[in-house]
């Protein structure tokens, strides 16, 4: 699966993430990005409980690249890769990661972040 997150057309032709020079030369604070992510990481979790209910062996990973704006809000996301078997997952994963706002990334320009979500059961 392709999957290429792309600025809104509103933000015009200068901020198309990954093709822009700007969204290349922004260099985002990485461990500013990995804290926001663990701190939200329950969220990920909330979208993988319900899955074991049914499937209480359910393992797997989940790629999600999102798109932060130079506002800082997300803005984008996709599914990258999934070995988790579960689409309700994957889905929900990517309506969270939207309602995501981070600090203003350095630069000014689109961030493109790819974060692999890992997914094990509490009892392994």
């Amino acid at each position: 699966m392709i999957c290429a997150p792309k600025p809104p057309p509103a933000c015009g032709a200068n901020c198309a993430a990954g093709t822009s020079e700007e969204a290349r030369r922004t260099d985002p604070d990485k461990k500013l990005i990995q804290s926001f992510i663990r701190g939200h990481i329950n969220e990920a979790r909330a979208c993988y409980e319900p899955i074991l209910l049914t499937q209480p062996s359910a393992r797997g990973r989940v790629r999600v690249r999102f798109g932060i704006s130079p506002l800082g809000a997300v803005e984008t996301s996709c599914v990258v890769s999934s070995d988790l078997g579960a689409p309700s997952v994957d889905a929900c994963l990517l309506d969270r990661v939207l309602t995501w706002r981070l600090p203003k990334p350095q630069g000014g320009g689109w961030v493109i972040v790819d974060y692999p979500f890992s997914f094990v059961p509490a009892t392994d």
